[in-house]
C-alpha cells in the first residue's frame, strides 16, 4: 500500500464528511428555527452515525 496515497485519499474522506456534516447540520437547524420547534439558543446534541 502506498502511504502517500492513502493520506490523500482518508484527508478527501474526512473533509468531505466534514463538509456534508456541516451543512446538514445547518439545514436542519434552519428548518427547526422555521417550523419553531428551535429558538436558536438550544444545545444540540449531534453524532456521526454510518
Amino acid at each position: 500500500m502506498n502511504q502517500d496515497v492513502f493520506n490523500v485519499q482518508t484527508r478527501r474522506f474526512l473533509n468531505k464528511v466534514g463538509i456534508q456534516s456541516q451543512r446538514e447540520i445547518e439545514r436542519a437547524v434552519h428548518q427547526g428555527i422555521k417550523s419553531g420547534s428551535l429558538r436558536g439558543h438550544e444545545k444540540l446534541r449531534a453524532e456521526v452515525l454510518f
